[in-house]
């Protein structure tokens, strides 16, 4: 709470985002504001694979299944040929769509600054087996992915949101998960950290806990960065 806080002079963001800072007491009490520059398209690139890869495979499942005694071999999916629809394509889309070409995906882009690439978001949301956040939030995209638009989704397919939770409709991403409307998702981010909510009661959704940036290369870039630029101001 910064109203409790009187002698900061500068806050330091790991991250990309400001929007959970309370910007008008910032303004107010004249505190100075830096976030890193440090790119993080590589370690968010590389967990938004792996949770991919983990529901593709049932990897988790299959390791929990072997630690409690239980030998069961569960069919998993390829990613190969698997049509990967990105929202948002920014430095993190962008990487992805890399990865993801190399693994032979077919890949589907919407954005709001329009590009080459762009396709509606209707068709995005109806073709894709896979959907995957990187879109930065503000106050009007709130409930971005709303209960009209999941109800577009495949009965297939799996959301991976590694970007923002005011993004999603939660709470109606709940409903379909728990009623199998959609086969799966993957959650790094959550309104109230840490969480504890609904979601850790469903088989069919993998939870990280905000673990986007936190690979140690790029943790270190970041914490060298915020020191250097606290020692200069």
């Amino acid at each position: 709470n910064l109203k409790k806080i009187k002698k900061l002079k500068m806050i330091f963001r790991l991250g990309s985002g400001i929007d959970n800072i309370d910007l008008k007491e910032v303004k107010k009490k004249k505190i100075k504001i830096l976030k890193t520059k440090v790119s993080l398209e590589k370690a968010v690139g590389e967990l938004t694979i792996a949770l991919i890869l983990n529901i593709l495979r049932k990897i988790s499942n299959q390791d929990q299944n072997m630690k409690k005694g239980i030998w069961k071999k569960e069919m998993g999916n390829l990613l190969y040929d698997k049509t990967v629809g990105i929202i948002g394509y920014g430095k993190i889309g962008k990487y992805l769509s890399k990865i993801l070409k190399i693994f032979g995906a077919k890949i589907l882009i919407y954005d709001i600054k329009k590009n080459k690439h762009n396709i509606t978001l209707k068709k995005l949301l109806t073709e894709s087996e896979i959907i995957t956040i990187h879109t930065s939030y503000t106050k009007k995209n709130f409930n971005f992915i709303d209960k009209k638009k999941m109800k577009l989704m495949r009965k297939d397919s799996i959301l991976i949101n590694t970007s923002r939770p005011e993004i999603i409709d939660y709470k109606y991403l709940y409903y379909m998960l728990k009623k199998k409307i959609i086969k799966a998702a993957a959650l790094d981010v959550f309104k109230k950290e840490p969480y504890k909510g609904k979601f850790t009661k469903l088989s069919n959704v993998l939870l990280t806990p905000h673990i986007g940036s936190y690979a140690q290369e790029i943790r270190d870039k970041m914490e060298l960065e915020a020191v250097e630029s606290i020692v200069k101001y």
